[in-house]
């Protein structure tokens, strides 16, 4: 049977690991965003910072704030989706455009 202290000591371990994949995510995120046109983000906000520390502060918050972690996630969460979509829109105009060169 483990002990509280190392049931306490894996769960801390876990939380480090799952903030340094999204600390990952974050940085992907944001370099593929510098490295898009600026003419296709037009209207979009885009969430000002490059990191994980400074686009979720309440990730590294003692102790840590879960409610402020959502909505700071969310923001992100919802810019994401919104370049996303416009990344889908270039596809498909990518694939009308070489459908019809194809015919």
């Amino acid at each position: 049977m483990k002990s509280v202290e190392e049931m306490i000591r894996e769960r801390e371990v876990a939380f480090i690991e799952k903030r340094m994949e999204i600390a990952q995510w974050v940085l992907q995120l944001m370099k593929d965003t510098r490295e898009m046109a600026p003419e296709l983000l037009e209207g979009i906000e885009i969430p000002q910072g490059n990191t994980a520390e400074e686009l979720l502060p309440a990730l590294y918050s003692e102790p840590f704030d879960e409610e402020a972690y959502k909505q700071q996630a969310e923001k992100i969460n919802i810019f994401q989706q919104k370049k996303d979509a416009v990344a889908e829109k270039l596809n498909e105009e990518s694939l009308s455009i070489l459908s019809r060169r194809s015919q």
